[in-house]
């Protein structure tokens, strides 16, 4: 699987990346909304074709991630997305329907992924 994967605290975007990538995943990482959207844009027009799933933390610099996701599935709403978030007081965005609460481990968030 192709996964984009948004954080902007650096240590525990590189720590999520070396186990998805351990796990046999593609991952491009990005380190806030900005970059993701532009990440998102140049796959799915690009050569590297497009991803098929966006891990994102939720409170980032220049572009929060509901943000992000808002504009990522204007371009492609089959895309699955996964939101991360140490902030319990966060909602999801209209439109996105909060199918987890509470810890995940790596393992969870790759179940979510084959969903």
């Amino acid at each position: 699987m192709k996964i984009l994967l948004v954080d902007d605290y650096r240590p525990l975007a590189d720590a999520l990346a070396l186990n998805l990538g351990h796990a046999g995943h593609t991952v491009v990482l990005a380190h806030d909304g900005v970059e993701g959207v532009q990440a998102f844009m140049c796959c799915e027009i690009g050569r590297m074709g497009p991803f098929d799933a966006v891990i994102s933390d939720w409170n980032m610099p220049r572009m929060t991630g509901p943000e992000m996701v808002r504009e990522i599935l204007r371009v492609n709403p089959n895309v699955k997305v996964v939101m991360m978030s140490g902030d319990p007081w966060n909602k999801p965005p209209e439109g996105i329907t909060l199918l987890e609460k509470g810890a995940l481990s790596i393992k969870d968030v790759l179940v979510a992924l084959n969903a």
